[in-house]
């Protein structure tokens, strides 16, 4: 008899497979009654999630490969499963196949077809991952360049809030030694050009889209230039066109981690009012930086003393 039974004591991580409670002596139709019952949260075919639990990145992947082994996490999912933040995304699982390309899976799903080696994969909390070297070579030469260069800039350098901040990932010349090693028909051309983009002084999501707008533009400032203040100390600013004497930050506590960052920016900014290198301080929130870069392009090239390209 299993009426009087908990399912719970059966999941992996808040995950439950249908296997492991036939195994435990479940019958499928005595599983199905209950979840539907209790309100279980349905993952895919045989897996689902405890009632009233997050439905994350973690559970969906582990849903996928508990029926399918050899599917590895890749791209912009072992981004997330590895604490790399990405500018967007569409919420789709996406995996590498170890055996071949399999285009038969769910709509949410996507499968890469590229070879991977041992040392290219991770076990993280029980799920089969891309490391972050190998996660960000995929991104560099597949992902759309905003996604791409915002996951390379996320792991060069420390990441997250208060205690839950990462150290980096990986650095740039171990990034360069993954990306070299790519087959040369894979899109290793298009993820070394789009490296030389990156940029490991980068804090924060909106200062990785602002300087991307602006090398479009063909903008290319000083990041994170250090620079004394009239009482002698030294402060930072996001960008700097030196010769211009115009500085550029990128404002907004929603993306700088919390209100005290918040709050630091602002002393900062107040101080880069008494740097001597400095005449002009233009400031930008991530949200004008994410919804209206043009509108930000438009405001630096007149401070510069630019005339727009027609």
């Amino acid at each position: 008899m299993t009426s009087n039974r908990d399912l719970r004591t059966l999941t992996r991580h808040g995950v439950l497979l249908l296997a492991d409670a036939t195994t435990a002596g479940w019958s499928p139709a005595a599983v199905y009654a209950r979840v539907r019952k209790e309100g279980w949260v349905r993952l895919g075919r045989g897996a689902w999630a405890e009632p009233g639990r997050e439905v994350d990145v973690g559970a969906r992947v582990r849903a996928i490969q508990s029926t399918a082994a050899h599917l590895v996490a890749s791209h912009r999912t072992a981004a997330r499963l590895n604490s790399i933040e990405l500018f967007a995304g569409d919420g789709k699982l996406e995996f590498t196949d170890l055996r071949g390309a399999n285009r038969k899976r769910r709509t949410d799903v996507t499968v890469h077809r590229c070879g991977l080696s041992a040392s290219q994969t991770r076990d993280l909390y029980g799920l089969r991952v891309t490391t972050p070297l190998r996660t960000l070579a995929d991104l560099l030469r597949t992902a759309p360049l905003d996604d791409a260069l915002t996951a390379v800039d996320s792991a060069l350098t420390w990441r997250g809030r208060g205690d839950t901040r990462r150290p980096p990932l990986a650095d740039l010349g171990q990034l360069a030694a993954a990306v070299g090693s790519l087959p040369r028909k894979s899109g290793r051309r298009t993820a070394v050009e789009r490296l030389a983009l990156a940029d490991p002084r980068s804090e924060s999501v909106a200062e990785t889209i602002a300087r991307l707008r602006m090398h479009e533009a063909g903008l290319h400032p000083q990041s994170q230039a250090e620079l004394r203040t009239g009482e002698g100390r030294w402060v930072r600013v996001d960008f700097l066109f030196q010769a211009a004497r115009v500085a550029v930050e990128i404002e907004g506590y929603a993306y700088h981690g919390s209100r005290a960052a918040h709050d630091r920016d602002v002393h900062r900014f107040n101080a880069l009012q008494s740097c001597a290198e400095v005449d002009t301080i233009l400031r930008f929130t991530a949200a004008e930086v994410f919804g209206s870069p043009a509108t930000m392009i438009a405001r630096i090239r007149r401070a510069l003393g630019e005339v727009a390209p027609s």
